[in-house]
Formats: structure tokens, C-alpha cells, sequence
């Protein structure tokens, strides 16, 4: 469970173990403590600034055990959905375990932000409170908790963006193979050329945490000034989520540990985690190529 991940133009190289510790012969891992100290922090945030919304600690408290398990269950409801491969055993057959397994990777932010906002507009329905200022301090916690939460994907490896040259690229021997089974590489040499570095991917999860970061600043801006109107914090992460950099460099592959330890006959890919993104099931995994000596020099000259 340890890949080697190294940024050639940087100068940087991590040896990432994706098991923190065990516990009684447990696996606990990075994924899981980096998702809940993202989710603390949030809620420590909210319980804090929540009376300059007009809202009382206790009815955070109360909107935190319906709203979170809510955005638990929508954000791995919604990469089953889209990557069902994740759901069947080695042999093929359904695991409900295994769809369920959100500790080993596999949440996608759209099915939590859906699942917020409508357990939100019911929670604030029958509580009678104001829909539009909890949806205001709700997204601060989920600035801080894609900001925070964006560094398991790192650890895991994964939710990496499209093959580039440029000086912060990512580069694995995990990275190449999973870009090889799934018929993301033009030819070996491209195989080649990520595992000696010469070329990358984009360190997507980087630009989302960069980019939530900003966004949490901006708000934090926007709130020191006082709220135009009820709502404005909610209309302006959505604004700023659609405008996200990261866009521009959408991942190649939303690849997930999860869906990669699904047997080869499920095996898909999907281009984006969004009902519009185009999914295609392969007939299964290649094995990578064998690594061919090709000089750097030559790509370049290719």
C-alpha cells in the first residue's frame, strides 16, 4: 500500500503509505483521518461563527447529525453510481460491503453537495429556520473540508488530472499503470516517459486545495464586511466551485483505489464524476508494457 509519487520539477519526492496505523489487526487509514480532521474543523468553524448568521450552536448541533450522514451517504451514493465497477468482488460478484466501503476511497463532492442542500432545505423546514443563512455557514465547512479533504486523494493517489509536461507535474509508477490499463496512453513510450519523469500529470487535488483555500479567504472577506443578503455566501461558492481552475485541466481519468481493486471484466472509466460525463466500460486492464530504455531526449525530439 506504499507508492512512491515524486514532482521531477520541484524536486520533490514522497514515499506515501496509505495505512496510518492498525488498530487490533484494523487498518486504519490516511484517507479516513485526513476526511475527519477536514470534518472537526468544520464544524468547530460553524459552531463558532454561527451566531453572526443569526443561528444558535444548538441548532448547528442538530443540523450536523442530519446534514453530514446525509452527505456521507450522497457522495458515495453518487460515485456508485457512476463507477459501479467499485461495487463486485475479484469474482465478480456484488458486494454490498464492498458499495458501501466509502473508508477505502470512492466519495465524489457532487453527490455531497446535493445531499447537503436537500437535507438542509428539510432540516430548516420543520426546525423553521432560515434555509438561506444555514446554507451560508454550511459552506464554510465545505470550503475547509474539500481544502483539507482534497490531501487523501494525495496520499491515495489519485483524482490526478491530464498527462502535462510543465515544471509541478506528478509522477508514479501507480499513476502510469493506472493511465496504461485504462487506455489513457497514446503508446508505450508515453508509459515510458511518466516513469522516468519526462512527463506527468496534473496535481489536480493541489488545485482544488489551492482553490477552496482561496475561496475560504474570500468569504471569510466577504463576511468581515457583513452580508448583503441571506444567501450571498451560498451564491458565491457556487459561483466560484463552476469557475474552479481545475476545470481547465479536468483529470484524464477520475481514478479512485477503490475502483482499481474491481475485478478487470467491470472495470470502467469515466471522464468526469457528472451525470453528463461520458463512461465507457473497457473489456478489462492490460497488463502495463514492459519498461522499454527510451532517452527522454527522444520524446522531446518526437
Amino acid at each position: 500500500m506504499t507508492n512512491t509519487v515524486f514532482f521531477p520539477g520541484l524536486g520533490l519526492e514522497f514515499e506515501l503509505n496509505r495505512v496510518a496505523f492498525s488498530v487490533f489487526g484494523h487498518n486504519i487509514y490516511w484517507y479516513g483521518i485526513i476526511i475527519a480532521g477536514g470534518f472537526l474543523l468544520a464544524v468547530a468553524f460553524g459552531l463558532w461563527k454561527c451566531s453572526e448568521f443569526g443561528m444558535d450552536p444548538d441548532t448547528i448541533t442538530d443540523a450536523i447529525f442530519v446534514v453530514v450522514p446525509s452527505a456521507i451517504i450522497g457522495a458515495r451514493l453518487y460515485y456508485v453510481i457512476f463507477n459501479p465497477a467499485v461495487c463486485y468482488t475479484a469474482d465478480g460478484s456484488f458486494s454490498f460491503l464492498r458499495a458501501i466501503a466509502f473508508w477505502d476511497g470512492g466519495l465524489a463532492i457532487y453527490g455531497g453537495v446535493i445531499a447537503t442542500v436537500v437535507s438542509a432545505l428539510i432540516f430548516c423546514h420543520v426546525r423553521k429556520v432560515d434555509f438561506w443563512s444555514g446554507m451560508d455557514i454550511t459552506v464554510y465547512g465545505l470550503l475547509i473540508g474539500q481544502m483539507i479533504g482534497r490531501w487523501g486523494n494525495f496520499v491515495n493517489v489519485e483524482a490526478y488530472g491530464s498527462v502535462t509536461g510543465l515544471p509541478w507535474r506528478m509522477c508514479s509508477e501507480s499513476i502510469a499503470n493506472d493511465l496504461w490499463r485504462g487506455g489513457l496512453l497514446e503508446s508505450n513510450l508515453a508509459y515510458e516517459n511518466i516513469l522516468d519523469g519526462a512527463l506527468g500529470v496534473h496535481p489536480t487535488f493541489l488545485y482544488e486545495s489551492l482553490w477552496n483555500l482561496l475561496g475560504f479567504i474570500i468569504l471569510l472577506a466577504l463576511m468581515k464586511k457583513g452580508r448583503k443578503f441571506n444567501g450571498q455566501m451560498f451564491l458565491s461558492y457556487g459561483t466560484a466551485w463552476a469557475g474552479r481552475p481545475s476545470r481547465a485541466c479536468a483529470p484524464t481519468a477520475c481514478i479512485s483505489s477503490a475502483r482499481l481493486s474491481a475485478p478487470p471484466r467491470y472495470w470502467g472509466w469515466c471522464r468526469r464524476r457528472r451525470p453528463l460525463g461520458s463512461m465507457c466500460f473497457a473489456e478489462g486492464p492490460q497488463d502495463p508494457p514492459r519498461r522499454l530504455r527510451v532517452p527522454p531526449q527522444l520524446w522531446r525530439r518526437l
